[in-house]
């Protein structure tokens, strides 16, 4: 038995919203807005720099314009909240700017707005959401349109660590040359929405790139790299229409699930840590998903497609084979490569370091220092390789030396999978003489019957010096 919703709760778990001031209260208490002259029921911003004391609320029905260049900071957990539409269009020189006063503020909702109207974002800048948490009512976007139509065109969305920078929600919207980078989590979920995406980048993004659910979109011409989790994620019967899209160095490229469809035209595919496709069923209460993918470049050698039983995924005319495919494992997988820092190093010709982590930043002498390294291989080796861990003094020296197979030895690498994952710890035990101060680690893999290094390629095909690569993060022993 399992309990079916016909629609997802809405992206503010209570109508519990922010009491919204008379417009002779909004504009005493924030002297950066007047009355328009030209548009009834608009205030408007006052070009300059101004910082929000406490939230910025709409009064209700108003909606809020700008076209001079402005820069409004925001305290920590500020809210900006409007039921009216925001025509923020900014200067070519200059631009509309949202911003922290400090680390990061609450986040922008525009909460069932005229639907007359479409809110407008042009030459925009929103940086450092944390989305909001407030007693009665949260979002899990930075930046949130509920039943509120949206454009965005020539903005950036930057640092933001809610669960998504964009949330869009039973709205039409639509998004070009856009730019989202550097992101916690997903850069844009869209719920029960429809649109289009032109033009756009996605990058440095730790969960999804584009997430959507129950919804209907197009995507053209759109780059999407360095993504944690799925490049571009279909799921709850959604319908997607992709071309010319670039996926490179995301853990899939693309997924369908949960009774969706995928169509897809001329799609590259570059460094798929898991697979360039997926299709799956991920709950219960749905069923099987389907990809069709035509024009199809695989840049390199990654798993082209991984699909579950009675899904499907056709590329360039090829059905891919199906098998019991383990969702859950997927998943943590997915999730330990959360806190990676990024690599791209070939050794030889086929093994791949895909990043690190290092647990241990600041170990003490005597301690241990913890270093996760993540693998991939494009054969399965025919050497079980010995991995190295040098930690390295300020004039390159190596004071600590240890070496050991993958998995502390219980992983070696002629077990390995082709296109697997692996994630191989290495516990460094330090000296309890070693003294205090900043050191850096440097690996690299060996047969040990010879003692002779695997050759190291940097991510632009350069060869490594010494077959080593020296890691950029400080290790501080204190």
């Amino acid at each position: 038995m399992v309990d079916v919703q016909r629609d997802d709760p809405s992206a503010l778990s209570e109508p519990v919203l922010p009491v919204q001031p008379s417009t002779e209260e909004a504009l005493a208490r924030h002297p950066f807005l007047r009355l328009t002259t030209d548009r009834p029921g608009f205030v408007e911003l006052k070009p300059g720099t101004w910082h929000v004391e406490g939230d910025l609320v709409l009064p209700d029905g108003f909606g809020l314009q700008a076209t001079q260049p402005v820069t409004l900071t925001f305290g920590r957990h500020a809210v900006f909240f409007a039921d009216g539409p925001l025509l923020l269009l900014g200067p070519d020189k200059g631009g509309i700017h949202l911003v922290p006063k400090d680390d990061y503020w609450g986040g922008l909702v525009v909460f069932q707005a005229d639907p007359n109207v479409t809110s407008s974002f042009y030459n925009v800048e929103i940086r450092a959401t944390s989305g909001i948490r407030r007693d009665g009512w949260s979002t899990t976007g930075g930046v949130t349109f509920h039943e509120s139509a949206v454009v965005f065109s020539h903005c950036r969305l930057r640092d933001s660590i809610a669960r998504a920078a964009v949330h869009i929600v039973h709205s039409n919207f639509e998004i070009a040359h856009t730019e989202f980078e550097n992101l916690a989590f997903d850069a844009l979920d869209g719920d029960f929405a429809q649109g289009r995406i032109e033009q756009s980048t996605f990058h440095n993004v730790r969960g999804n790139g584009i997430n959507v659910s129950g919804s209907r979109i197009g995507i053209q011409d759109v780059s999407l790299s360095r993504i944690y989790g799925e490049g571009i994620s279909a799921g709850q019967s959604s319908v997607v229409i992709m071309s010319n899209v670039r996926l490179a160095d995301a853990y899939i490229g693309t997924a369908s699930k949960d009774m969706s469809s995928v169509r897809a035209q001329g799609v590259h595919v570059a460094r798929a840590w898991a697979a360039g496709f997926a299709a799956y069923q991920e709950e219960l209460e749905y069923g099987t998903a389907s990809i069709q993918a035509s024009g199809v470049v695989f840049e390199d050698d990654s798993i082209q497609a991984m699909v579950q039983e009675k899904s499907s995924i056709v590329i360039n005319g090829t059905p891919a084979i199906a098998s019991k495919l383990d969702v859950a494992e997927l998943y943590r997988r997915q999730s330990v490569l959360g806190a990676m820092r990024g690599l791209n190093y070939y050794f030889g010709s086929d093994i791949r370091l895909l990043g690190y982590e290092l647990t241990t930043p600041e170990p003490s002498p005597g301690g241990t220092l913890a270093l996760t390294l993540y693998w991939q291989s494009r054969v399965r080796p025919d050497r079980d390789y010995t991995v190295f861990v040098h930690v390295l003094d300020a004039s390159g020296q190596t004071v600590v030396g240890w070496d050991d197979m993958p998995g502390q030895n219980a992983f070696p690498t002629t077990r390995w999978r082709v296109g697997r994952l692996v994630d191989d710890t290495h516990v460094v035990p330090l000296p309890a003489d070693l003294p205090a101060g900043e050191y850096w680690i440097a690996l690299g893999l060996y047969f040990l019957q010879t003692g002779e290094r695997l050759p190291i390629r940097g991510p632009e095909g350069e060869d490594i010096p010494d077959a080593r690569i020296i890691l950029e993060e400080v290790v501080k022993v204190g």
